[in-house]
């Protein structure tokens, strides 16, 4: 099941109904004054919350996280210099992903960490969007904006599951984008000099992730600091010391060693693609990812604009060419971030694409507010108009969740969470008591009933895979293979991947 409708058949109306059923319930008697601009965006945004947080809490160690787990205990330290010379040089994301497994339990602590990057990344985007709303919006219209940011944040998302329930790839990726959210905030907001020296080693961090993380804060921070320069602005020092932190970071991670041999692997023996050869794949590939996830998260920017339009005047209303520029803005920059994945000779994976679809996401929410705050002082917005406004943000939440996306996928399976948590118990189980140097066969997580939000790919049959074997090593035992039985054995295989 994609969505929630699909068990009807109604999958394809989504649209339709969305908007259908968000008018239906604006023209009942009392409606705008009990929903109002912020309980309906809040409740919204908190089941979105709610949802991906029961996704990202049935989830268990897979690929990457088991090697990284026995590396760092055999010896954390030697681990970090191996991987910098011979496979990757994000420091940050190599060093927790091989520490933490020897300090929790790695079942028992697994969607412990997992739901923690997801509460620090979420947390952060919403304290930037908080930050970045424009001071003349009231505390409750910008709750109900902040929260429809998010939504729509989450429901275009590519992945929940490569992003958030893979800890490999959320570590690698998210954890950095919340960091990189964190820092920024604290440099934009005033507060006292411990706040701003955070932020510095936020970003050095965040740094230390994923290179997309690391190209936007560098990129960004530059901005910044030639437009804080040239207008003289105060906290000129901040802003150099960040963007000097921020572009150093990059260049520390980009330029070691390990990342030629990656990216030798990924190749394998084929000539990587040049610059010229990827301009046009990049533009096509922008524009989709931008496409796709505005499927399901665009009413949420319409939501913003009639928020914002209901809302007072601004002092100084901006130029109507500014929102389709933010627009086009929002293009520009997925397709410049999907360049270095198609340098990579892999394209945009999922847990990657997360990065770059939120950074176009924060365009055209920009855009919105900006489309909104034009028309609030151009135009006087009648009754009428308020309420079907009204029905702007319910549609946008409907949509959102029953719409096929992330969310919506991930609404459709919470069904089958239950049957899954089992299915890990026993898992657990069967692993820990499993006598030392014995082989073990493991049940395959039945292809139909286990959740795709919660589980990217799993151990495979072949006892010789790499992930069985650090699962093996992990648990002192000569191999670790999963039977399947004759009913699935059509199944594809599924696909391994490193973050």
């Amino acid at each position: 099941m994609e969505t929630p409708l699909d068990v009807f058949g109604f999958g394809p109306l989504a649209w339709p109904l969305a908007v259908l059923a968000a008018i239906l319930i604006a023209l009942l008697p009392g409606s705008r004054r009990v929903l109002g601009h912020v309980r309906v965006p809040l409740a919204g945004a908190i089941a979105a919350g709610l949802v991906c947080g029961a996704c990202l809490a049935a989830t268990m160690p897979v690929g990457d996280d088991w090697t990284y787990a026995v590396n760092g205990r055999d010896d954390w330290w030697a681990a970090q210099s191996s991987m910098w010379t011979s496979w990757s040089g994000r420091y940050t994301a190599t060093a927790l992903l091989g520490l933490w497994p020897q300090v929790l339990p790695i079942f028992g602590g697994y969607p412990v960490v997992v739901l923690l990057v997801a509460a620090i990344a979420t947390s952060g985007c919403a304290a930037l969007a908080w930050t970045l709303i424009p001071a003349y919006v009231d505390r409750e219209r910008r709750i109900g904006l902040t929260a429809m940011f998010l939504l729509g944040a989450i429901a275009g998302l590519p992945s929940i599951a490569e992003g958030g329930s893979w800890l490999a790839g959320s570590i690698t990726y998210t954890l950095p984008l919340g960091l990189s959210a964190w820092a920024w905030t604290m440099l934009l907001r005033p507060g006292p000099i411990w706040c701003r020296i955070t932020a510095l080693v936020l970003l050095a961090l965040a740094a230390g992730g994923s290179e997309l993380v690391a190209i936007l804060n560098a990129g960004g921070l530059a901005v910044v600091l030639a437009a804080v320069w040239l207008r003289k602005g105060p906290q000129l020092r901040w802003w150099s010391l960040a963007a000097g932190i921020a572009i150093a970071g990059l260049v520390v991670s980009a330029t070691a060693p390990g990342n030629a041999v990656r990216q030798a692997v990924v190749l394998e023996d084929r000539a990587m693609p040049g610059l010229i050869e990827t301009l046009l794949p990049s533009l096509s590939a922008g524009w989709d990812l931008v496409s796709r996830g505005l499927g399901p998260a665009g009413l949420c920017g319409v939501a913003v604009c009639a928020l914002i339009a209901q809302g007072p005047a601004a002092d100084r209303r901006p130029p109507a060419w500014f929102a389709p520029l933010l627009l086009v803005t929002a293009v520009v920059i997925a397709s410049v971030l999907v360049i270095p994945t198609l340098l990579a000779g892999t394209g945009a994976p999922p847990r990657a694409a997360n990065v770059i679809w939120l950074a176009a996401w924060g365009c055209c929410v920009a855009a919105a507010v900006v489309a909104g705050s034009w028309c609030a002082g151009r135009w006087r917005i009648p009754a009428s108009a308020g309420r079907l406004g009204t029905a702007v943000p319910i549609a946008a939440i409907l949509l959102a969740f029953l719409a096929p996306g992330s969310l919506g996928r991930a609404t459709a399976e919470l069904v089958l969470l239950p049957d899954h948590f089992n299915a890990i118990a026993d898992r657990a189980s069967r692993l820990e008591q499993a006598a030392p140097g014995s082989d073990l066969d493991l049940p395959l997580l039945d292809p139909v009933r286990t959740p795709r939000t919660s589980l990217v790919y799993d151990l495979v049959p072949w006892r010789g895979d790499w992930s069985n074997q650090a699962c093996a090593s992990w648990y002192g035992l000569a191999s670790v293979g999963i039977v399947v039985p004759d009913r699935f054995r059509t199944a594809p295989r599924p696909a391994h991947a490193t973050p």
